[in-house]
């Protein structure tokens, strides 16, 4: 490990099962979006309650729409879009003594600097919604209370242009059963 930080090199995919934007045609792993990065990691705080670090490095992102409809022409045809950027992360897991508490806290900014997509998007609307940062923030509280009950409560924010002029908001809240094997 580096004194101040330390190189990484990452891939990620994310997809999901069902694509349900499309009524008449089921794609399934559809959109994907792939970025690669590398950088620089550093640890800001660790213990044996906290782990909080970051990343910074140069992305390559793909997206890739596969089968998408255009409905001017009724034709299929794949959509990709390649662009390359700045990525920040951020990740945040922490817990009481108990470790009955837990929090998992992950920022992501992904910024384009520049895209496959931008000579098409020129002179409408949308011709510099590339160029704004796309932001993922993805809160886990979860409660374990008993031996074996948790509860999880989620909280998303998605900030992308491309797809809404707003941010995004999911929540969820999950029950159930848990069972840690330890040594």
């Amino acid at each position: 490990t580096g004194k101040w930080a330390d190189p990484f090199i990452s891939a990620r995919a994310i997809s999901q099962f069902v694509d349900g934007s499309d009524s008449l045609k089921k794609r399934y792993v559809n959109p994907v979006e792939i970025t690669e990065a590398i950088g620089m990691s550093r640890s800001l705080k660790k213990n044996e309650l906290i782990d909080w670090s970051t990343r910074l490095g140069g992305a390559a992102r793909q997206y890739i729409d596969r089968h998408k409809l255009d409905a001017a022409t009724q034709t299929r045809s794949n959509n990709v879009t390649d662009d390359g950027g700045v990525e920040m992360d951020m990740n945040l897991n922490a817990m009481n003594k108990a470790k009955s508490i837990s929090l998992l806290s992950d920022l992501r900014v992904y910024e384009a600097l520049v895209s496959s997509k931008a000579d098409e998007a020129k002179g409408t609307d949308s011709s510099d919604y590339w160029r704004y940062p796309h932001v993922k923030w993805e809160n886990t509280l979860t409660l374990t209370f008993a031996k074996y009950l948790m509860l999880n409560v989620s909280a998303y924010a998605y900030y992308d242009k491309n797809i809404k002029d707003d941010a995004r908001l999911k929540e969820t809240l999950a029950a159930g059963f848990t069972y840690t094997f330890t040594k």
